[in-house]
């Protein structure tokens, strides 16, 4: 017998868990060295007599206690998780098994327990569980940048039709000159009754340039749907690259985005654009423009819906950046409209969609910069670009 029990205890040395055995009011009688180590104890007779509250996992004995009174109550084993601060402060997570322990008679006198250290396999499940949720929020994202996407698309496909319109309302103004002219003509014998001004020669002229700036605003559309697929696959797929960035210059992308803006006439008058100061950047020069037609459009929209203001454009260097101010003087925003004006369908536009200065803003960031806004409302709003400066 007493060689069965040296090999017993052999083998309790050997088992990577904890064994011990309390009585009814929590006191150790005995327990296997891995207990004893995990302790802070160089042997098992050290923790005799000794309760939870008196170990390292003290602050957890509140738990323990409650767990080892309601299986000596119930009289049924439990498999529970706890918690134990080792004597270094390690903290653990342990899986035990806990039973009631009995006298010859049957009576409940105490707790055995063993308790298994799963601290990696936790570990290991809360990581699993953060990619999870990190999958999860990135599906999130993706989503939300293709509906914001989408609804770019829709919103500004609006701007060449503007264009468009544009031309229309040249060619009504011109053509009833072309009639007029005609019947003049007709009736001289192929000689006018009167010369033709020179802003009606003139008009006349514009007419031979009207074909190509169809073609011109048709070839814009192809580019911009075709940016946005571009933008689309970029943003599913698990690498973005920023591969259609080139080195641009400020100065020259504003005037090329004001040039090319289908403004009514009188709205260019409204701009004041300050040109001391340009930069180089890297972007896209067509994204870039429809930032700028996003800024133009909100504003002449605030200016002729308030009839007052005007639009302030100019540039600034920082230490580390150059910004672009853009600034309407239209009586500004509230708020509540501001602190989420890059959200996403937030508008104030009857008719908008509010997706405008959402995609402004992934844009700017897919430049490696930033948009911010800052409004006075009854006064002003004002959108700032910031540019990272380009390594010379």
């Amino acid at each position: 017998m007493k060689e069965i029990l040296v090999h017993l205890n052999e083998v309790l040395k050997l088992l990577p868990g904890s064994i011990y055995l309390k009585d009814s009011n929590g006191f150790y009688l005995g327990c296997n060295e891995f207990q004893a180590k995990m302790a802070g104890f160089d042997s098992p007779e050290h923790i005799i007599g000794k309760t939870d509250y008196e170990l390292p996992w003290k602050k957890d004995a509140n738990n323990i206690r409650a767990t080892d009174k309601r299986i000596m109550q119930t009289g049924i084993a439990e498999e529970v998780l706890e918690h134990a601060t080792l004597h270094n402060g390690t903290e653990l997570t342990m899986l035990s098994i806990k039973a009631p322990f009995h006298d010859d008679t049957g009576k409940v006198i105490g707790i055995v327990g063993t308790s298994l250290d799963i601290t990696a396999r936790t570990q290991a499940e809360e990581r699993e569980k953060l990619a999870l949720e990190a999958k999860r929020e990135i599906e999130a994202t993706a989503k939300r940048l293709l509906m914001v996407l989408a609804g770019s698309i829709t919103h500004d496909l609006r701007t060449p039709l503007f264009c468009l319109d544009s031309i229309s309302y040249s060619l009504k103004n011109s053509l009833p000159i072309l009639v007029e002219y005609y019947h003049l003509a007709k009736k001289a014998g192929l000689t006018s009754e009167r010369e033709l001004s020179r802003k009606e020669i003139a008009a006349i002229e514009d007419i031979l340039n009207l074909p190509q700036e169809i073609d011109d605003q048709i070839a814009w559309m192809h580019s911009f749907i075709d940016d946005n697929l571009k933008a689309i696959k970029r943003s599913t797929s698990e690498n973005l690259k920023e591969d259609d960035l080139v080195e641009c210059k400020s100065y020259k992308m504003i005037q090329n985005a004001i040039d090319s803006y289908p403004f009514q006439p009188g709205e260019k008058d409204l701009i004041e654009w300050d040109r001391r100061y340009y930069f180089d950047l890297m972007g896209n020069p067509l994204l870039f423009m429809r930032i700028i037609f996003n800024l133009l459009s909100n504003s002449l929209y605030q200016i002729h819906k308030n009839n007052k203001g005007k639009i302030l454009i100019y540039s600034e260097e920082q230490s580390e950046t150059n910004i672009i101010r853009f600034r309407d003087t239209a009586g500004g925003a509230p708020p509540h409209i501001v602190d989420h004006i890059f959200d996403g369908y937030i508008t104030t536009k009857e008719q908008g969609t509010g997706v405008g200065l959402a995609f402004c803003k992934l844009t700017m960031e897919s430049f490696g910069g930033t948009i911010t806004c800052q409004s006075q409302e009854g006064d002003y709003i004002e959108f700032t670009l910031t540019f990272p400066k380009i390594n010379t």
